[in-house]
């Protein structure tokens, strides 16, 4: 986090680079990142009892349990978003730990560096979602109405219709 003009800025890292459609930059004034060195100072840890907490972790996470820390911090197995073909550890924070930052004043800002107003990014949330949900719609319905029966194909979620159509 960076303070300049009193003002805080932080990035936001969002899949695919879109906050609801809007493009904006990655750039972000930072004070840095904290390695592990720091933290577990911070900690009033050594890093070697930090490293051996991720190990337990990673360990906890093979034996098939999801480990879940006061409903602040949550380990999980995921399957990888690029491939699908491996698992790979997802970590998701709640309660406070992801309340942490509520106080915190914000301006969202296009790629032009043109603050985007709340209702112009009310707006494009809604219309998002209604493309996503048509979307969604558009694939699974039946083009025309039967009573042969459809199924969706396990490994490519495909609907098709099975014999012969009657209308």
């Amino acid at each position: 986090m960076s303070t300049t003009n009193q003002t805080r800025v932080i990035g936001a890292w969002v899949t695919g680079g879109a906050t609801a459609g809007i493009q904006y930059s990655r750039k972000a004034k930072s004070k840095g990142i904290l390695g592990l060195g720091e933290f577990a100072g911070a900690c009033g840890m050594a890093p070697e009892q930090l490293q051996q907490m991720f190990a337990v972790i990673a360990d906890t996470l093979k034996r098939g349990y999801e480990l879940n820390l006061d409903g602040k911090l949550r380990f999980f197995a995921c399957l990888d978003r690029a491939t699908r073909s491996k698992l790979e550890v997802v970590a998701t924070t709640g309660g406070e730990l992801r309340n942490a930052l509520n106080d915190i004043a914000f301006t969202l800002e296009n790629r032009e560096g043109k603050a985007v107003s709340k209702t112009a990014l009310k707006r494009q949330v809604q219309k998002s979602a209604r493309a996503q949900t048509s979307k969604l719609f558009a694939q699974s319905a039946p083009q025309g109405v039967t009573p042969d029966t459809m199924v969706a194909c396990p490994k490519c979620g495909e609907r098709f219709r099975v014999g012969k159509r009657l209308v």
